[in-house]
């Protein structure tokens, strides 16, 4: 009985370490940035010390030693006899998994994919909490356990946690490992990697969703192995990916497109996310930190980006061409060799034909602010049709251009137009 019992708490137990499915439903958040009780066991599990779910069992054979264990000063033989074998089995199979180390090889399984799971999320002061102390933790075990997910957390922090290992580690592999995602995330941080590119993780994360439940199958078979093999590989490539993208995630939404000059969107799938042009829905032309676009007539580059202000070249005089730019600030810089009215008139007419400015006026902002610098030579028509993409023109920076007085002033003029219908009623 006791043989029969030892058997059925450890089949009940292999079926409860077959990960990550349990533990993916078990850790599941509702959002990137996590919910409540997700993030509670990501917290308990983020403790090495304790045993995770409950020691390498699944909880049903808790409770039916409980259950059998109350019955058995209840009735008769053959219910006790049960609830001893149960009891036996239960407690032999605990006892031969610390002995052969399997119970402590699931809690550092345990241990590294909850770790994972923290640092995936966009919010990375949990992962500051709770990851980045564990790098002091005696156990090497432990410490080679929450390496990748150091490596994924990316913060100053992490990176310090990181070099604490590579130092106080003896074994070269650890220190290998150590070094080299420290040395990843200083070139990442620097703009040395390029972000990868986005085109295949909506692909990815649909195969991901189609094999996942296939995890909780409990026989092994060859097709199972494969599927979880596959779901692995997937798992490592989107890892890679998000990875890349840690500028990008961090900045969001502040990131830009050098290509279709627009901002970026950010999609996720589980603890997953990913930040991607809305247009060309690529991320290998997103720049960082421009926390401001403004879009500039008369510019002396066509684009820089300083202190998070990215300002963008919308006319180039030797082509005559417009740009369109997904922009919160126009410029109109003097001092320059071109037609302003020309360039006036074509940047407006592009930026309303790619919706940029019907797409301002219903934003908080309400409007794309339209700046005057130097006093540029504008015609009565151009100054109509800046007010109507912004009826208060700001002062520049002399002070001494367009006030808001003397921008109602010039608008309210009559236009040429209008001047050649009062000359002809005169005559």
């Amino acid at each position: 009985m006791a043989l029969g019992g030892a058997w059925m708490v450890s089949r009940i137990g292999r079926m409860a370490g077959r990960g990550p499915y349990w533990m993916y439903k078990w850790f599941h958040p509702r959002s990137p940035y996590g919910d409540n009780r997700s993030l509670m066991r990501l917290k308990k599990a983020l403790h090495p010390s304790k045993d995770h779910r409950w020691s390498i069992f699944n909880p049903l054979p808790v409770t039916l030693f409980a259950s059998f264990f109350i019955i058995v000063n209840t009735y008769e033989d053959t219910v006790a006899g049960i609830g001893l074998g149960l009891s036996l089995g239960f407690v032999g199979t605990g006892v031969v998994s610390m002995l052969t180390g399997t119970l402590k090889k699931y809690n550092l399984d345990v241990l590294s994919y909850a770790a994972m799971e923290v640092a995936r999320r966009l919010d990375p002061s949990l992962g500051n909490q709770y990851l980045v102390p564990l790098a002091q933790h005696p156990s090497r075990q432990v410490r080679e356990a929450i390496l990748p997910a150091l490596r994924a957390l990316g913060t100053p922090e992490a990176v310090d946690a990181l070099d604490y290992i590579r130092h106080q580690a003896s074994e070269p592999n650890l220190i290998q490992e150590a070094r080299s995602a420290g040395d990843q995330l200083l070139a990442l941080s620097a703009g040395v990697f390029p972000p990868a590119p986005v085109a295949n993780m909506q692909g990815m994360a649909a195969k991901h969703k189609l094999l996942f439940p296939t995890m909780s199958k409990g026989k092994k078979t060859r097709e199972h192995e494969r599927d979880r093999a596959h779901l692995q590989d997937l798992e490592l490539a989107m890892d890679e990916v998000v990875f890349s993208q840690l500028n990008l995630r961090r900045s969001f939404p502040h990131v830009f497109c050098k290509a279709c000059y627009t901002r970026s969107e950010m999609l996720a799938y589980e603890s997953w996310s990913w930040v991607r042009c809305r247009r060309c829905h690529e991320a290998t032309h997103l720049v960082p930190h421009a926390r401001q676009a403004i879009g500039v007539i008369g510019a002396s580059e066509p684009w820089h980006l300083e202190d998070g202000q990215l300002r963008i070249a919308l006319w180039d005089e030797e082509k005559r061409h417009a740009l369109a730019a997904e922009v919160e600030i126009l410029e109109i810089v003097a001092g320059h060799a071109i037609h302003y009215d020309w360039a006036v008139s074509a940047v407006l007419s592009k930026l309303e034909s790619q919706g940029y400015t019907e797409a301002a006026r219903k934003s908080n902002r309400g409007r794309i602010e339209v700046r005057l610098i130097g006093l540029p030579p504008l015609e009565a028509n151009s100054l109509h049709l800046l007010r109507m993409v912004d009826p208060f023109v700001q002062e520049n920076d002399a002070g001494d251009a367009w006030s808001h007085e003397n921008v109602l002033a010039a608008m309210a003029a009559p236009t040429l137009n209008e001047e050649a219908t009062v000359g002809e009623e005169s005559l």
